[in-house]
């Protein structure tokens, strides 16, 4: 039982979960798997978002090439 509720994957979701992109990958590809999703509600605060994932190790981040400039 403990095997189904071990987290293997973490990704960050800093895309607004109603874009067809950001639901497909964030949240069902993720809640499929069984993952836990991070989701970030004001990516463009980019100070306050280095802050919140600072508490987490995750292994992926889906964004846009504006967040990842920023």
């Amino acid at each position: 039982m403990d095997a189904l509720l071990k987290v293997v994957e973490v990704m960050v979701a800093p895309l607004p979960l109603y874009h067809i992109f950001s639901f497909t990958v964030c949240c069902m590809a993720m809640m499929n798997t069984g993952s836990q999703s991070i989701l970030i509600t004001n990516p463009r605060d980019v100070p306050a978002m280095a802050k919140e994932l600072s508490q987490f190790r995750f292994t992926a981040m889906s964004g846009l090439n504006t967040l990842f400039v920023a």
